[in-house]
């Protein structure tokens, strides 16, 4: 999308031009250049979010389980490295010691 605009005010001419796929507009005139964002796309959720889904209702459904703790730890270590998060790794050292807890011999878990 190219189309001259004229600011009827001041007299300068803009043009608008769709950068990308995401609809991300480049707005450049006299005065400078401004990148100005289209509406926010909701984020897709990935496998690995299913993952933990599914490893979070089986501790709900199991709590006793010590095979369900370690199998969230490691969908939310997953989900640590796609979203570069550390609060990620906190919340799956913490599933490992609930599973150590219930299991202390629990090999997956050390």
């Amino acid at each position: 999308m190219n189309t001259d605009m004229t600011n009827q005010g001041l007299g300068f001419r803009s043009a608008f031009i769709c950068v990308n796929r995401r609809r991300t507009f480049l707005a450049v005139s006299l005065l400078g250049v401004m990148v100005l964002p289209a509406q926010e796309q909701p984020a897709r959720k990935s496998h690995i979010d299913d993952l933990v889904a599914g490893a979070r209702a089986k501790v709900a459904k199991a709590p006793e389980r010590a095979e369900s703790y370690v199998e969230l730890a490691n969908a939310l270590l997953r989900r640590a490295r796609e979203k570069s998060d550390p609060a990620f790794d906190r919340e799956a050292e913490d599933a490992l010691n609930k599973a150590l807890h219930l299991q202390a011999g629990n090999f997956e878990a050390r």
